[in-house]
Order: C-alpha cells, then structure tokens, then sequence
C-alpha cells in the first residue's frame, strides 16, 4: 500500500481552513502491497467531495531478516500513482474509488518489471459519531487487481482480490495556538490466495502552523496474521513514517510533498522514498 494521505479532517483543509532468500522474497512480495493511505474518519458534507492525485517514488535495496537486521539485498524500485475521489452521498456516508497505475523492477535494469494498472479500490466510509470535536467512523473497501501474471515477481503480491475493514477514530484540537487533529485507525485487511491477512494501525498527527500551511506526521504499521502459503509462509510486520507538508495555494487547490521510511520490519524491504500530491475541493 503506498502511504500518501491519510485522516485529513474534511473541515480541517483550508475549506477546512532472512537471512534466508525465502525471507528476502517474502519482503520483495510485501512491498508489492503496501498499505494505501488516503481521507481519515471524517465525511464531507453532502454534495461535496475531493480529489487526491499522488505519487509515491521508493528505491531501496536493504531488507530486514526474521530477527529484524538488515542487509543489501538486490534493486527494488516502485513507483505508484493514485487517482482517489471521494464524494459525500450523504452528510455521514461517504464513497470513494481509487484506480492506480504501477511501475515496479526488482533485480536492476536485466530484472523483472511491471508497468500497468495496480489495485483499483471501491469503498463506502460510514460517520457513526460526531461530537464536533470527536469523530468515529467505519470504512469497508473493495480492492480490485490490475496485474494478472503471478509468475512475474514484479506482479506477484498483486494479482489478488483484497478487503479491507477498519475503524477510524479522529479528535480535533489546540496546538498552543495552532490548529491540530489526531487519527488513529484499526484495519483488518484481507487478502485473498497465498499471502495472510493482515492487521493495519494507521496515526496522523496534523497541525497548522500558517492558514496555508499543513503540517503532517504519519505512521503505517502493518502485521500479518502469521503466515501465508508458498512464498508468504513465513510471518511478516514493517513500521513506516511520513513527514510531509501540505500548501493550500488557492481555496480549492492543495500540493504535497514528503518522505516515507520503514523503520523496522520483520521478513521486509526497508523501503525508503518520497511522495508527493495534488488535492482538488469540489
């Protein structure tokens, strides 16, 4: 799943103001399926919506073993673009569809590759609570693959169906003076065929230094639900940050820019890169 933005209150913007080569591959396949990360627990009123255009760019060739170490192993690069749009049906139901595009190479330039269409996801967000200042919500989403050859190594971690099923708690407040929110989010991810499901946390911590400045930090924690089969039957987990900052240059228009690292894992890439965005008021 590419980390790129995630818990963005809706009136918050501007509007809203192995040591083995088992081990190493089973890293190689998680990277293929990295966690996606867009809107928190809130809704956009009824009627409205955004767009959130994003790329995420990593490059790395160290992974971590089964007792956390890491070592180089072989190139793995990725790229990955997202088109999201969610649109409030009403004021506490929200939809939303993502399609991606993914180029992805392990191995260096003799290596395998993928260029293509990713996962494609559909999803219905669901505000149960809201006190103004807190927020509780539920979220279900359908991910549709774009890949098709599992025996490509540039394909295999996305060639199969997978849902997702979380719960999304948000709290706006007072930085001293500036404007702040929290979200935390709980998910059981689904996975169909050889890999196990997963469970996801997902923490944003966000403030308002300046009316048009957005301040970000982001963590993505995922861990398997023990193993998998085949190339998945070791136990995998990896912990990433992203700092990033958000400029709102006109009252509709938003850019991103920021870095995203694991900082431990287990069985996985130690993926390191950068992201960047365009988000759209509607």
């Amino acid at each position: 799943m590419s980390a790129t933005t995630r818990a963005i209150p809706f009136e918050f913007t501007r509007r809203r103001n192995a040591a083995s080569a088992r081990g190493w591959w089973l890293g190689f396949l998680l990277m293929l399926a990295g966690p996606s990360a867009f809107a928190g627990a809130w809704t956009p009123p009824a009627g409205t919506g955004e767009a959130y255009l994003s790329t995420t760019a990593t490059s790395n060739n160290r992974y971590f073993n089964d007792d956390g170490s890491s070592f180089t192993n072989q190139a793995y690069r990725k790229v990955e673009t997202q088109l999201r749009v969610e649109y409030g049906i009403t004021d506490s139901l929200t939809g939303f569809v993502g399609p991606s595009l993914l180029h992805t190479s392990v191995g260096g330039s003799a290596g395998d590759s993928y260029f293509g269409l990713g996962y494609t996801d559909f999803g219905l967000r669901k505000r149960l609570y809201s006190d103004g200042a807190n927020v509780f919500s539920v979220e279900a989403t359908a991910r549709v693959p774009g890949a098709s050859n599992s025996s490509n190594p540039a394909e295999v971690g996305y060639t199969g169906m997978e849902y997702d099923l979380r719960a999304l708690y948000g709290r706006s407040f007072q930085l001293g003076n500036w404007p702040a929110f929290a979200e935390a989010e709980l998910a059981w991810h689904i996975r169909n065929g050889a890999p196990p499901n997963e469970y996801r946390i997902d923490l944003t911590l966000g403030a308002r230094p300046a009316p048009h400045w957005l301040v970000l930090l982001q963590a993505f924690s995922v861990i398997s639900e023990g193993a998998g089969r085949g190339a998945f039957d070791v136990p995998y987990r990896y912990y990433k940050i992203q700092p990033s900052v958000v400029w709102d240059f006109t009252s509709k228009w938003s850019a991103q820019l920021g870095a995203v690292t694991t900082v431990a894992g287990r069985n996985s890439w130690r993926e390191q890169g950068v992201v960047a965005g365009l988000w759209r008021r509607f």
